[in-house]
């Protein structure tokens, strides 16, 4: 039986997450953190496993959004335009995060970030070359639709072909999960 979709947010990938923030904060604590994110997780399903997350990361990083949105975008594997791998495996890659752990990560942006337009929207384009921003833009979209959309009409011609991607499908609000994007 092919492994549960929900179980690219378990305990180990979260420690991976915990020690690559703690790598470029190191006032970052990497056990609490992990040991809330970790506590009540096996009942949730993948979104609600995300939002957990991010939940953790709210609780956890620098109240100073600029600073963690700079420790989040500085923990990040380097960027590539090769296609995405998301694989149980991406968050102890020892260059840094990319895969599955981006999803909250983007959430944490598109929450805190939202009066933080250039820093949130550079942040998310990063990630995306990682995995993928495509929910996270979409409150951008919402509350900022102008400068959001005149951003992204300079992303469409990027090198990294994720970050094409991240603007063809993170503007159709149709999609899955598209009306699961929250703010607080």
């Amino acid at each position: 039986m092919p492994e549960a979709l929900k179980n690219n947010f378990n305990a180990a990938l979260i420690q991976g997450l915990g020690a690559h923030l703690a790598r470029v904060a190191p006032d970052f604590d990497a056990a609490a953190f992990a040991s809330f994110c970790i506590a009540g997780l096996e009942p949730l399903a993948l979104k609600e496993r995300s939002n957990h997350i991010t939940d953790g990361l709210k609780i956890y990083l620098p109240d100073t959004f600029p600073l963690a949105a700079k420790i989040l975008t500085d923990c990040l594997a380097p960027s590539t335009n090769q296609a995405l791998v998301d694989d149980d495996d991406a968050t102890r890659d020892p260059l840094g995060v990319r895969g599955w752990m981006i999803m909250p990560m983007a959430d944490f942006i598109a929450r805190k970030g939202q009066s933080h337009l250039d820093i949130s929207l550079h942040a998310l384009k990063e990630m995306t070359s990682r995995f993928t921003s495509e929910f996270a833009i979409r409150p951008f979209l919402i509350q900022h639709e102008n400068e959001t959309l005149e951003i992204l009409s300079n992303w469409v011609r990027d090198d990294n072909q994720h970050v094409r991607r991240l603007v063809s499908e993170g503007v159709r609000p149709r999609l899955p999960w598209a009306y699961n994007c929250r703010a607080s």
